[in-house]
Formats: structure tokens, C-alpha cells, sequence
């Protein structure tokens, strides 16, 4: 099912309610796909009914090595985001080279557990809840 709503973006059993889409997940067959290409005999197979059905990963492999009609492929262009206001240059960025975090003085997230990102790893962790008695 997650490779069908990634590629049709759109979940193939989702229904109104929570029992309505637990019925058509067992029941229902999903709806033909538009725009898996090549994919779609393995998605198909993926989604049989019967788990005996189901391709093994032999079988998955063989289907994905397969060659079949695909959609062509349209360059994309990368497109600079806009100006803010106010923002910082490249030059005076405050963001790490390395890995693209923003770097800042002082950082405070409130938790559950007291702890925050700039305190370091927690001391110690809460003890495990004492199991009940029976009688």
C-alpha cells in the first residue's frame, strides 16, 4: 500500500471511516494505477489478496530487472528561493557548512523530561514502573 500512495499519491483503500477502509483492504481490489509505468506489475502483485499470491523477493527482483514502457523523463529546474527581507546573506549565514544546522547562543525546548537539547545527554532515566500485586 505505501508504494501504491507514493506513486499515485493517493492511499488505494482509504475510505470514510475506519471500518469502511479496514474492509476494503480486505476485500477490495485496488483501483488501476496511472502513473506507476513499469512499476506497476510489481506494486499489482504486491497487493494480492492471498499472501501466498505475493511475489517472493526472487520473484520482486525479476520484476523490477524487467524493462517496460516508462514515462519519459522531463528535465527539472532548480529554482533559487526569494529574497526575505531581513534575511542574512549567504556570507553571514549562521548555518553550518557541514551539516546546514542553524547554529545559535543558547537553544531552549521545553520537555516532559526536563532535559533540553543543550544539556547534554540525561543523567539518569526514570526507574520502570513497579508491576502490581495480585492477592
Amino acid at each position: 500500500m505505501t508504494l501504491y500512495e507514493a506513486v499515485e499519491g493517493v492511499s488505494p483503500f482509504l475510505r470514510d471511516t475506519w471500518t469502511a477502509t479496514a474492509d476494503a483492504v480486505r476485500f477490495e481490489e485496488a483501483p488501476p494505477m496511472r502513473g506507476a509505468g513499469r512499476l506497476e506489475p510489481l506494486i499489482s502483485a504486491l497487493l494480492a489478496k492471498d499472501p501466498e499470491a505475493r511475489p517472493t523477493i526472487a520473484e520482486a527482483t525479476a520484476l523490477l530487472k524487467r524493462r517496460g514502457p516508462s514515462r519519459p523523463r522531463t528535465p527539472t529546474e532548480v529554482v533559487p528561493p526569494p529574497e526575505t527581507p531581513g534575511a542574512a546573506s549567504p556570507e553571514r549565514s549562521s548555518r553550518s557548512p557541514t551539516t546546514g544546522a542553524t547554529r545559535s547562543a543558547s537553544t531552549s525546548v521545553p520537555t516532559t523530561s526536563g532535559w533540553s537539547p543543550g544539556a547534554g545527554p540525561p543523567t539518569s532515566r526514570p526507574s520502570p514502573p513497579t508491576p502490581a500485586r495480585c492477592g
